[in-house]
């Protein structure tokens, strides 16, 4: 579901892993809000922010933003879709997951917690690849290749697998890595 206010504009998607998630646009400074936690209720959706103790609530006109009980914000739909009866095409949430954290593997580390990043490396020729191409992403389990850093000769390429899709840091994240044919690893609770 898409929604437009004259204040704000957001969408309720299915993911590849089958959870529903919400994004949420202010127009008037370009704020965004991701929530994992929606639930379907008769007429639309529930949206919850529990560290703020907030709900969305969607509906075809307009929503709602609850918190503590009270409803300090009401806009109504000036465009909403699909059409009611329409199935909506399920999309990737490519663009919603991350790879693991960037807590615990230092300041020089690169790729961790991003969007399917074409380098990862924690900081350091050995343990860095690049150029990867992933497939999958925002599936269950993504899959994908790179070249590994060497100072001389031909790099070795790699094989990456992606899995265990889940809340890592407060956001949807790949929390087991598994490089060629290492043991997979825990890629959120470093």
């Amino acid at each position: 579901m898409y929604m437009r206010t004259e204040k704000s504009a957001l969408v309720v998607c299915r993911s590849e892993t089958n959870d529903l998630y919400y994004r949420g646009y202010r127009m008037s400074d370009g704020a965004t809000i991701d929530l994992y936690d929606v639930y379907r209720q008769p007429g639309g959706f529930v949206a919850v922010n529990a560290p703020d103790n907030a709900r969305y609530v969607i509906t075809r006109d307009g929503f709602q933003l609850i918190q503590n009980g009270t409803v300090v914000l009401n806009e109504s739909a000036v465009e909403v879709g699909p059409e009611q009866g329409v199935q909506a095409p399920v999309t990737q949430a490519a663009s919603m997951v991350v790879l693991g954290s960037t807590s615990g593997v230092g300041p020089d580390a690169r790729g961790y917690g991003t969007e399917q990043p074409a380098v990862i490396s924690m900081g350091s020729c050995p343990n860095a690849i690049s150029q990867i191409v992933w497939r999958d992403w925002g599936a269950s389990v993504a899959h994908g290749s790179g070249l590994g850093c060497v100072q001389t000769g031909q790099p070795p390429r790699y094989a990456l697998v992606a899995s265990d899709i889940g809340m890592c840091q407060g956001v949807l994240a790949y929390r087991t890595l598994q490089i060629s044919t290492n043991p997979p690893q825990d890629i959120c609770h470093w």
